[in-house]
């Protein structure tokens, strides 16, 4: 089968001209335009996030606190005649918690560790270390117990992003439609103007030739008045084929706006 491209002369706002409009032109420039195409692909945007929103929940999330204290503290002990004890002390704190599709909460590598110096003559060990590790899992056996529970809100957003992936394929689909139907009523519009003048051309020749019959008595004087009335409602036929076209041009111009 061929195929044959056509392209319309059209004028566009904003180009200051006439321009060549080929039919995949003006479904570039539908697709970019569209206003409800462009909300459509934002609410396909959200709906990808709220996805990633919901599976973040079972993110493992890393907590690392540290501080380092350096002070002196007075105080009242014949065993520290200066009456004032210096210490340093430095801190670190580090686990990993998060939550299971089964609704386990757990507290994995919950490590601490504290490095003390003083000048405190009680304290037998300074510096001195102390190290703490441990870890913790929890279920609850009734609330938010189970996959199906704790993934509903996923389920729900998926379902929200087929929704909304849809919505986008059809508005595209009402779209393509519509500026293809634009599309070709200018092409016919335009088709059907230039059938007209050539109606009127071939009037107007026709009323011409009478006139040279009449003049030369071979024709009738109504023969010229008859070609006259056909050339004036050609004319009308060709101001009404201009307004047919100029209002197909203009609704296609809203369709790619």
């Amino acid at each position: 089968m061929t195929k044959t491209l056509l392209l319309i002369l059209i004028t566009m706002t904003g180009t200051g001209g006439v321009t060549d409009l080929s039919l995949n032109d003006a479904i570039r420039i539908a697709l970019e335009n569209n206003r409800d195409i462009q909300i459509e692909e934002k609410n396909v945007a959200v709906s990808e996030g709220e996805i990633k929103t919901q599976q973040g929940v079972f993110d493992p999330f890393i907590n690392l606190v540290s501080f380092f204290n350096d002070g002196d503290n007075p105080v009242l002990s014949t065993f520290v005649p200066s009456g004032t004890v210096t210490q340093k002390q430095f801190n670190a704190e580090a686990n990993i918690t998060g939550l299971l599709p089964t609704g386990t909460f757990y507290n994995l590598i919950d490590f601490n560790t504290t490095w003390t110096k003083t000048t405190n003559p009680l304290e037998d060990l300074s510096p001195s270390w102390l190290n703490n590790v441990g870890f913790s899992l929890g279920q609850e056996l009734l609330r938010n117990f189970g996959v199906d529970v704790n993934r509903t809100f996923i389920i729900t957003a998926k379902r929200t992003n087929e929704i909304t992936v849809k919505e986008l394929e059809v508005r595209i689909s009402q779209v393509l439609l519509e500026v293809e139907r634009q599309y070709w009523l200018v092409v016919a519009a335009r088709k059907n103007l230039e059938l007209e003048r050539t109606a009127l051309d071939l009037a107007v020749d026709l009323k011409n030739r009478n006139q040279i019959q009449v003049d030369v008595g071979v024709l009738p004087p109504v023969s010229v008045t008859q070609a006259e009335s056909e050339v004036a409602a050609r004319e009308v036929s060709v101001i009404r084929a201009e307004n047919d076209l100029q209002a197909a041009e203009d609704n296609l111009k809203n369709t790619l706006a």
